[in-house]
């Protein structure tokens, strides 16, 4: 996917969402926001998603989301170009989480190396890497194994330490799916994406921004 078309795929997914938003038409869906955010390392913008799950009825990892805790004070840098962004990390009320919720940021980033998009995952409270498989993998979501691709990495925007699916098998994973079609276009490849790489860690594309997309 062509950097290019990365941007008019988030650009039009988005604007489709809001549209759905302030419409009324989005139904009981875990998302929560959809915003194009300014990349500071790249010209244009990379999309993010926020997103609330229940996880109370899940068994987390204390021990090892305390050592996760540990290793993010460590990794933050003083004075990080996120703490002057107010876009970088929106903050919800505190009415808006609970001790059995979960708040989850995505960040689908271009990737000029890979070039296809990267997906960050920043949960609020942290977590271990072993709570999120556990939490969010599907196993029947996706064709690619995500076990053991989802790991502890520096935001390439913030620095700040999060979660990330490594790039290495979506090319592959795309072109299984999409083989020789010529037919689709930015958005819909990146329909596409999300149920290959994001379904498979709890970003669901909801069902009425699928069927706007693809109408």
């Amino acid at each position: 996917m062509e950097y290019n078309h990365f941007q008019s795929a988030i650009l039009d997914l988005s604007a489709r969402w809001s549209k759905l938003q302030e419409g009324g038409n989005l139904h009981s869906h875990a998302w929560q926001d959809v915003r194009l955010v300014k990349s500071q390392v790249q010209e244009g913008h990379f999309l993010r998603i926020t997103s609330l799950i229940a996880s109370g009825n899940r068994k987390t990892e204390d021990a090892a989301s305390e050592d996760v805790e540990q290793t993010a004070a460590d990794c933050i840098p003083p004075g990080s170009a996120e703490d002057e962004d107010e876009e970088a990390l929106p903050r919800p009320p505190a009415d808006q989480t609970s001790q059995s919720s979960t708040r989850l940021t995505y960040d689908i980033i271009y990737s000029p190396s890979y070039q296809v998009p990267v997906l960050y995952l920043s949960p609020e409270p942290l977590r271990s890497s072993e709570w999120l498989l556990e939490c969010l993998y599907e196993p029947t979501a996706g064709v690619v194994g995500l076990r053991g691709t989802v790991s502890l990495t520096d935001h390439p925007e913030t620095d700040r330490p999060v979660f990330f699916v490594h790039p290495c098998r979506t090319q592959e994973a795309m072109m299984d799916v999409l083989g020789a079609r010529e037919d689709v276009d930015a958005v819909g490849w990146l329909l596409i994406w999300f149920g290959i790489i994001g379904s498979a860690v709890g970003l669901s594309v909801p069902t009425e921004l699928a069927i706007a997309i693809q109408s």
